[in-house]
């Protein structure tokens, strides 16, 4: 008994390249309908295709891709044919080029692809409101403001002295003898030459203005 078409099992080890179906379009073998797991499965490939977090969080989808992404899957759940990821636009192209694609969806129920199609359109929807919704986008800004507020906290508690470095500096101060200072300041000054000209005038006593006037000049 001959099987139907819906009934046409894919061989998924046994695929067949894109280039011998243009030279054999019989060979690809087509399903008109999938198990409806397989379409969520599809919905779910299609819909993480398209959309993206960007850095902002807010979702975005990338629609000028929507539709090859539709076919790419499509082709890849409905047919024998082979499609690595690393090359499918290449051989999307030549499918394109040689009307494989539109032969393709002749073969598949119109239902199915209605019913997919708008999965993956509510599907989009769905996900954007969830993300972009106004309630999300504050909670998100909230958890944004609180994390920046904790690093700033991090940084500060890195240099605002503890209760303990705090009682160190007060006993430092309490501790703290100005004649010591004196004496370092004095050393300083004696290392980098200023105490010279103190060092040699010491022990001359100071010459008031009366010994001066009782001085005689010697003609």
């Amino acid at each position: 008994m001959t099987k139907k078409k819906s009934e046409v099992e894919i061989d998924t080890i046994n695929l067949v390249s894109i280039n011998d179906v243009v030279e054999d379009k019989s060979i690809l073998k087509i399903q008109e309908r999938l198990p409806l797991e397989a379409k969520m499965q599809m919905v779910d490939d299609i819909v993480s295709m398209v959309t993206d977090i960007n850095e902002n969080g807010m979702l975005e989808v990338v629609y000028k891709i929507k539709q090859f992404m539709f076919d790419v899957v499509v082709m890849r759940y409905f047919t024998n044919l082979n499609l690595p990821s690393d090359n499918s636009l290449e051989i999307y192209n030549l499918a394109c080029k040689n009307d494989i694609v539109q032969y393709i969806y002749t073969y598949i129920l119109s239902t199915e692809i209605e019913y997919i199609k708008d999965c993956v359109d509510n599907t989009i929807e769905q996900n954007k409101s969830l993300t972009n919704g106004l309630e999300n986008v504050i909670d998100r800004g909230i958890k944004q403001f609180i994390s920046t507020v904790e690093q700033i906290s991090d940084k500060l508690t890195n240099v605002i002295p503890t209760e303990k470095g705090m009682k160190s500096i007060i006993k430092q101060i309490k501790s703290f003898d100005p004649e010591k200072a004196t004496m370092v300041q004095d050393m300083v000054d004696t290392i980098s030459g200023k105490n010279q000209t103190k060092s040699s005038n010491a022990g001359v006593p100071k010459m008031t203005k009366s010994d001066k006037e009782k001085l005689t000049v010697v003609e």
